[in-house]
């Protein structure tokens, strides 16, 4: 009889505990910006606004509009704790183009994606999977 009140109190959790391995808690959010360098890098201020409450373990980002004069270590381009991955559209035109934002304390690795325009590949290890 006791068990059956303590669990129809609705406040007890059946697996209580931190979680076991990262892919139960993986945060990922995707925004297709349309440009982030337009209005002096504004959507990458906007990005790092909706992180900075959400805290995501990766960005992804579509449409990024940048070419070779674009820096990744360009001071606007950099998100703290983060690192950049990008693939601009080919023949160094300022369209299209994608890149990711990772926690750089995670196990990434990128994969190669050279034959493949605008295209990142990364792979993560966790729970040695």
């Amino acid at each position: 009889m006791f068990l059956i009140t303590i669990l129809l109190s609705w406040d007890i959790e059946l697996n209580p505990g931190p979680p076991t391995n990262i892919g139960q808690n993986l945060s990922v959010f995707h925004y297709n910006v349309n440009s982030l360098s337009v209005h002096n890098f504004s959507k990458i201020s906007l990005i790092k606004a909706f992180n900075a409450i959400h805290h995501f373990d990766m960005i992804f980002i579509s449409e990024t509009f940048l070419d070779s004069s674009f820096s990744s270590d360009l001071r606007e381009l950099t998100i703290e704790n983060y690192t950049m991955v990008r693939n601009d559209h080919p023949n160094n035109v300022k369209r299209g183009g994608v890149c990711v934002y990772y926690k750089s304390c995670l196990p990434i690795r990128i994969l190669n994606t050279s034959i493949l325009n605008e295209c990142v590949a990364l792979s993560i290890e966790y729970d040695k999977k």
